[in-house]
């Protein structure tokens, strides 16, 4: 497929500010001058400096103009789920925990299976969003049936941490079970959390918690990591 020419000059200037050419902070040229400069439509500028902004090289600012910039750094993606923040910290950057929702959810028959729930039972949804240096960078989601906690019903208005609740409830060891990683495009909602443009793809990890030693299913969890803040470690 031919490249189109927004596509060409945001390349372009992507790798002007990688390589220093156009630094950080420096106030990028008007979009009229660019077009003049590569002898297109001001449209396709338009496009490219969107293309550009939504990846990070971008920062534009009401009033003063629109900066050449650098997008943060990509945090290293450890299958191990556990340690979310302490794994953030040991890299320099905050990292703050915000519940969004907490949910009892309509019955969905194949998540209700692997809880071990049945169609009468009730079962909480759970949705954390991680915010790293003051950016929304994953949202952790947690399904916890009430068949399984009996105390749910009125202890999960107060779950700050689903990894705590369990070690509170009497299980201090716990493994992971059927990962599943995938690139996928998030729901409208999680999107809107995460503060993704468009239909950016994200990485999307889901899992089972189980007890040890006899594997019973705690909780289903679904991670949304977003594709430009991590990078898989192998």
């Amino acid at each position: 497929m031919k490249e189109k020419p927004w596509e060409s000059i945001a390349e372009k200037l992507m790798q002007d500010i990688r390589s220093g050419k156009l630094p950080p902070g420096e106030k990028m040229p008007s979009q009229n001058q660019l077009a003049g400069h590569f002898g297109v439509p001001r449209t396709h500028i338009r496009k490219a400096y969107e293309q550009l902004e939504e990846l990070g090289y971008l920062s534009s600012h009401q009033g003063k103009g629109t900066f050449a910039a650098l997008p943060p750094p990509m945090i290293p993606l450890a299958m191990e789920l556990s340690g979310f923040a302490k794994k953030i910290a040991q890299q320099g950057l905050s990292c703050e925990n915000r519940v969004v929702q907490r949910k009892w959810i309509n019955y969905k028959p194949q998540l209700f299976q692997i809880l071990g729930a049945s169609p009468q039972d009730k079962v909480l949804k759970i949705s954390r969003l991680r915010v790293v240096d003051g950016v929304p960078a994953a949202l952790h989601t947690s399904y916890l049936s009430a068949a399984r906690f009996p105390q749910l019903e009125t202890e999960g208005e107060g779950i700050q941490s689903v990894s705590q609740y369990l070690r509170a409830q009497g299980y201090e060891h716990c493994q992971v079970s059927q990962r599943c990683l995938a690139m996928m495009v998030p729901t409208k909602k999680e999107r809107k959390l995460l503060e993704l443009p468009g239909c950016c793809p994200a990485l999307i990890l889901t899992s089972k918690t189980l007890s040890s030693p006899d594997g019973e299913v705690l909780e289903v969890l679904r991670i949304v990591y977003r594709g430009d803040r991590f990078v898989l470690q192998l």
